[in-house]
């Protein structure tokens, strides 16, 4: 019975080893992988896909044989400082990792983080959720990891959104957790929200997935809104409003007052594209092909450029795996990132005047 035992606990121990590798395994930038080379090389041919319709904008550089997953609740794009940072198929990779590019040149910075399942930025920090429970914060301009926690009972994370509060974690089974932006003790979430998507956290209210509020003292609903198409990923949240994208494929943009959950405005266009909000300006691609931007406050609308080659359709046709599309405008920097799922590319625009 004993030397049973000693066999048990050695195999348990073995395990227990094996799996603690496993979580670390792609869990720092990867120093050993091969820089891109011709396929992933950065060009600055300006005879892009993008043609400039009074935007003033026109190709800093662009990269090929990059492509991201259609996630639904996630995006897959940032710009965070001088630093681009991307979670997809790079550079004909068998699988998914975070990359870091350089803004202006488009340059390869670092790569790694294969277990990664989602991203997010907030306040110069890069954010990502792991396929095995982990929330880690990276440096964008050197992908150094500045803290890592495991996040039990959660294991899969599906969505985060890193705001003033702290960074909200959804994970497998739609339980939901926060925890603050310095890595250190989980905050409180109301009861009756721990079990479905938590969208946003203010110091009144909670916001889930339904698109309701509920008071963050009791748990009452405060608002609700129904939106016929539903909710394609995690809203924009601004002081005042919140940007929601519906449909699947493509959908509407809608402008909800964020304290009564009134509509202040509603895009027609067939957005399908993540929404980035700078400068007070909103950003997304349409299914014509058009960038489009609207004031974040009264949506009204401005067409800036179009990209040649749409209606845009899914799957790629490039070889690489079947992509979303994603904008990101940084505007310290005045350029507005793309990635483009049907030619799986990575797109810098930048003013030209």
């Amino acid at each position: 019975m004993t030397r049973l035992l000693r066999v048990f606990f050695a195999v348990t121990a073995g395990s227990l080893l094996l799996y603690l590798a496993g979580c670390t395994s792609g869990a720092g930038p990867d120093a050993h992988m091969p820089n891109p080379g011709k396929c992933g090389s950065a060009s600055t041919d300006t005879s892009s896909r993008y043609v400039d319709l009074g935007g003033h904008l026109q190709t800093a550089w662009s990269r090929g044989c990059i492509s991201a997953e259609h996630n639904r609740g996630s995006i897959a794009l940032v710009a965070s400082g001088y630093t681009v940072v991307l979670l997809g198929y790079v550079d004909n990779q068998p699988s998914i990792r975070v990359a870091g590019y350089s803004a202006e040149t488009g340059e390869y910075m670092w790569g790694g983080f294969q277990s990664a399942s989602v991203l997010d930025s907030y306040e110069g920090a890069v954010y990502i959720g792991t396929r095995l429970g982990q929330l880690q914060k990276l440096n964008p301009s050197s992908g150094r990891v500045e803290w890592s926690k495991f996040l039990f009972p959660l294991r899969i994370v599906t969505s985060i959104n890193a705001g003033d509060e702290g960074v909200i974690v959804v994970g497998g089974g739609d339980s939901s957790l926060m925890i603050g932006l310095d890595g250190g003790e989980r905050l409180d979430i109301p009861d009756l929200a721990r079990t479905t998507p938590v969208l946003n956290i203010d110091h009144s209210s909670v916001y889930i997935d339904s698109m309701k509020s509920l008071s963050a003292v009791d748990g009452r609903v405060e608002w609700s809104v129904s939106l016929s198409e539903g909710v394609r990923e995690a809203p924009v949240f601004l002081p005042q409003s919140i940007l929601v994208r519906t449909g699947e494929r493509s959908g509407h943009i809608y402008s909800v007052d964020r304290n009564t959950g009134t509509l202040r405005w509603k895009s027609d266009r067939d957005a399908v594209s993540n929404i980035s909000v700078s400068g007070g300006w909103a950003y997304f691609l349409e299914e014509g092909g058009y960038l489009i931007r609207l004031d974040a406050d009264s949506g009204e609308e401005e067409i800036l450029g179009r990209l040649e080659g749409a209606p845009f359709v899914l799957p790629s046709s490039s070889g690489m795996p079947a992509g979303g599309y994603y904008v990101s405008a940084a505007d310290d920097l005045d350029m507005i990132f793309l990635l483009l799922g049907d030619s799986a590319e990575l797109v810098a625009l930048a003013r030209s005047g």
